[in-house]
């Protein structure tokens, strides 16, 4: 699935690290990055165009869960969180 550069850069330079630092936590709390991987596909499926209003009812609910984990996720590995994209890594 075609993404683009903005989020392919995000994934690959700072979720990557989150899936890392999940990963080895789950040593000691089974499950812990399972989250921070389902949250790969949500946050995709977010940025794609909606036209059918199913779609957009079901952003809405979950845009607030995408944006919690994100924010955790980002906590993990001590980046600030922003909203507007503007998070760098440490």
């Amino acid at each position: 699935m075609p993404t683009e550069p903005y989020l392919s850069g995000f994934l690959l330079d700072v979720w990557v690290k989150v899936l890392v630092a999940a990963t080895l936590r789950e040593r000691t709390e089974p499950g812990f990055a399972g989250r921070y991987r389902n949250a790969v596909s949500d946050l995709i499926w977010s940025v794609q165009a909606k036209s059918d209003p199913e779609e957009r009812k079901r952003l809405v609910k979950t845009i607030p869960a995408v944006l919690n984990t994100l924010r955790e996720g980002l906590q993990l590995i001590d980046v600030p969180f922003s909203p507007c994209g503007r998070s760098s890594p440490a």
